[in-house]
């Protein structure tokens, strides 16, 4: 784990409960080797103070001491006195306790101790820490959950239900305690090797079915979790709750339609949506379309679709001796109406004299408001240069509304230099000399087309991101790569991840987590800049999960 802003805890004080072994010891050190003051607390005094002397003999602060976290009084206590002394920034519950039996042989003993430390133990972690946190104002809690929770599995029922359960207390507890400043968040680590699990190694057919569980197809090092912990406890930490919905080509093969009929609905509850690629031969592409993205991006008003179209450092361009320098634009699309209004109709299919009626859309209020967001988003960029994609030589009515529109609004944005241009001389222009453009405002059909384009100039379709935006937060935005889903390479792991990944970064900077945002990018401009793999559409032989590895460790 790398010693940068993204983990560091300099100058706040951490308690790890659990520290005397296993997850908790690795959390403890790691905290600490990250610049934290740690108190390490276990049942075992012994232990914990093991760890905090090691700690100190790398040169780190740290402190041991022992607490039960079935004691609440006891809990309090130790959280007053460091709170006294120190402030408490961080703490860190690791404790749990499995009996592994069927249900029918499980004891009312047995029972009571699982209970008492997973579920009674992290409610009074909680009740302590989220006291004296919420009184500074800040604070980060994190419990640790297991995967066992979202699985079935004979002989876990007591386990696996405490587990789920301290998952619901991390949930209402972040309601409770997040408008006074305290961040809390429940880890589900997988599959660890800890000495705790030494009976599970002692049976190879349990150590192998654990071992299939996990997404590297083996059992992790505590270490291997530090990471998330620590940036979890961070100033930077930020935890997002992922629901996962199969709506797509396949489901569409299934049951006739693309989403549930309550879909929207459903999706209304959320503060996001992180889309994969859409499309499949199997499926009309109209019907991929009109079924699922475009009645989300109206139905929710995601009036701004917002695509970055740059060059990064160490990509090739197809345009000769272009630098990244030269290629740094972000298009603002207009995205509910215009072209793709969905407006229309055929009549005397399949006959000679079939016709075909496409209606573009255009509304003085829906040009007004992308106008405006592309002004200000403008103004927020060094050059303050906006160019406006029209066509009104030809569109003489539809094209004609936007030009006015433009130039009223830009009445109320005098430093803003904005000019328009036709769209065929504006796609040419990114093509000839695209370092004279830096912000686009297009109608619907136009930024799709241009985007594709800028996407070209900066090396591939595979690395654009996008946004479909709802400024006014009303109902969820939604989040994807500009690409389709390339089903000539389906099931090839060769797929370029970056535009995905730079789809989620964005994603991060809407839900107001701007450094998350920053330190992904960050990493894929390393990765590319530094040689990194690539995916053959960057002209590497790289797989998938080769590139996706390469910018998880430049996080980590």
């Amino acid at each position: 784990m790398k010693e940068n802003g993204l983990f560091d805890l300099t100058g706040k004080t951490a308690i790890v409960i659990g520290a005397g072994s296993g997850i908790g010891e690795a959390v403890a050190l790691g905290c600490a080797r990250q610049g934290a003051h740690v108190v390490c607390l276990d049942i075992n005094e012994e232990a914990a103070r093991r760890v905090a002397a090691q700690a100190r003999h790398e040169g780190r602060q740290c402190e041991g001491g022992t607490v039960d976290i079935r004691d609440g009084t006891a809990v309090e206590r130790v959280f007053d006195d460091v709170n006294v002394k120190y402030g408490v920034d961080i703490a860190i519950c690791t404790p749990s306790i499995n009996v592994r039996k069927p249900i029918l042989k499980y004891t009312d003993e047995e029972l009571s101790r699982v209970l008492d430390v997973n579920i009674k133990g992290n409610f009074n972690v909680l009740r302590a820490a989220g006291r004296v946190m919420t009184a500074r104002k800040k604070g980060s809690i994190i419990l640790f959950s297991s995967i066992r929770s979202l699985v079935v599995e004979p002989g876990q029922s007591a386990y696996a239900a405490t587990k789920a359960g301290i998952v619901q207390l991390a949930k209402t507890a972040a309601a409770e305690f997040g408008p006074h400043g305290v961040r809390v968040n429940a880890i589900a680590p997988g599959v660890i090797e800890t000495p705790l699990t030494a009976p599970i190694k002692a049976n190879r057919e349990w150590y192998d079915a654990y071992a299939a569980k996990s997404v590297f197809n083996r059992w992790g090092r505590p270490e291997e979790l530090v990471g998330a912990a620590i940036f979890l406890a961070s100033d930077r930490g930020a935890a997002i709750e992922l629901v996962e919905f199969p709506w797509g080509c396949d489901f569409y093969c299934r049951h006739g339609r693309m989403m549930d009929e309550d879909g929207f609905d459903r999706l209304q509850a959320f503060d996001a949506i992180y889309l994969g690629a859409i499309g499949d031969p199997s499926v009309p592409d109209h019907i991929a379309v009109w079924q699922l993205i475009l009645p989300i991006r109206q139905r929710f008003d995601q009036y701004v679709n917002l695509r970055p179209m740059r060059l990064v450092a160490g990509v090739t361009t197809p345009l000769a001796g272009r630098k990244p320098a030269d290629v740094d634009m972000i298009c603002v699309r207009e995205n509910s109406e215009g072209e793709y209004g969905g407006i229309g109709g055929r009549v005397h299919a399949g006959t000679p004299d079939e016709i075909a009626q496409q209606v573009s859309v255009f509304t003085r209020r829906g040009i007004e408001r992308i106008a405006r967001y592309a002004f200000e988003t403008a103004l927020k960029r060094p050059r303050k240069l906006l160019a406006s994609a029209t066509k009104s030589n030809a569109l003489n009515y539809s094209m004609v509304l936007w030009d006015q529109v433009l130039d009223q609004v830009a009445k109320d944005y005098p430093s803003v230099s904005w000019r328009k241009y036709h769209v065929d001389a504006l796609a040419a222009r990114m093509v000839t000399d695209p370092a004279s453009l830096d912000v686009i405002v297009a109608s619907n059909l136009f930024g799709d087309i241009l985007t594709d384009i800028g996407a070209a100039v900066s090396g591939s379709l595979g690395i654009a991101p996008s946004g479909n935006i709802n400024p006014e937060r009303t109902h969820p935005s939604m989040f994807e790569p500009i690409h389709g889903s390339a089903p000539d390479i389906a099931g090839k792991g060769i797929a370029n991840p970056i535009g995905a990944i730079w789809a989620g970064a964005m994603m991060l900077n809407h839900l107001g987590a701007p450094a998350g945002h920053d330190l992904i990018v960050g990493a894929i401009e390393r990765v590319l800049a530094g040689q990194g793999p690539r995916t053959p559409d960057l002209g590497g032989k790289a797989g998938t999960r080769d590139v996706t590895d390469a910018i998880l460790q430049e996080l980590t």
